[in-house]
């Protein structure tokens, strides 16, 4: 039997009212939104329909290198998406050290969960696995952008600073420390406030999705424990990654700033 009341063609044509009203929200405030509005909600529809078909036939063929195959996939795209943040910065290539945190910051995370936690078998179960990932994917990639934005914007500011104190005999990670920390900090503080806030404020979407599907609410708020701890871990370990990386960049072998627009 269902428990999950269908929603139907009819339904989700009605749903799109939800985004008309957005639509004539932003028009009536004279936000110029419309047309990403319009191409968000079309695209949407057409990515989660293509995937929901994808993951059908991933969960029926149950094989790992799919599920590998699909996990890289998401990746490199968060990383893309990520990087096109940081597009005032052209000299810069970002996509490697992006690509690399997340997978690290989201390998560690969901072997962790899935095998010392919740024991998942076989380890690359896709109903279990990918969820999962695209949950902490997702996280990772916002974190990763917020943090590299928020640090070459403070070096970019402070750049008569770090100088000074390249001139008096600091080294680039020592001069680059105060907009690291800042960046770190403004990376971490939408996770750290979603922890203080989760079931009294927002009730999030993998505990929502299982109640609504007839799961106990006890067992489901125990997977969406997990899933927030997963989240804070991935984007901690993705952030500080991406940005130690970057610190690199900002120097040459002189350690004279070479931070350029």
């Amino acid at each position: 039997m269902n428990l999950v009341q269908p929603i139907g063609i009819v339904g989700m044509c009605l749903g799109l009212f939800l985004s008309i009203t957005t639509i004539f929200l932003m028009r009536w405030v004279k936000l110029p939104l419309t047309k990403d509005i319009i191409v968000g909600t079309l695209r949407t529809f057409l990515q989660l329909i293509l995937v929901g078909f994808f993951l059908e036939y991933i969960f029926a063929v149950n094989q790992w290198y799919w599920v590998i195959g699909f996990l890289i996939v998401m990746i490199l795209v968060a990383a893309h998406t990520a990087e096109q943040r940081l597009k005032k910065y052209k000299r810069l290539s970002f996509l490697p050290d992006i690509s690399f945190s997340i997978l690290l910051g989201s390998a560690f995370t969901l072997f962790w969960a899935t095998q010392v936690v919740i024991h998942v078998h076989p380890w690359y179960h896709p109903q279990y696995v990918i969820p999962l990932a695209g949950m902490v994917i997702g996280n990772s990639m916002n974190s990763a952008a917020l943090a590299l934005d928020r640090f070459y914007g403070e070096v970019s500011q402070l750049k008569p600073e770090i100088e000074t104190l390249l001139a008096l005999g600091a080294t680039g990670q020592q001069a680059a420390e105060s907009p690291l920390k800042n960046a770190l900090m403004a990376a971490m503080i939408p996770n750290i406030n979603a922890l203080m806030v989760v079931g009294i404020v927002s009730l999030p979407g993998m505990m929502t999705g299982q109640i609504l599907a007839g799961e106990s609410p006890l067992n489901a708020v125990l997977y969406q424990i997990i899933v927030m701890l997963m989240i804070t871990c991935a984007s901690a370990i993705t952030s500080v990654l991406s940005v130690k990386m970057s610190v690199k960049k900002i120097f040459n072998s002189a350690e004279q700033l070479i931070l350029e627009h």
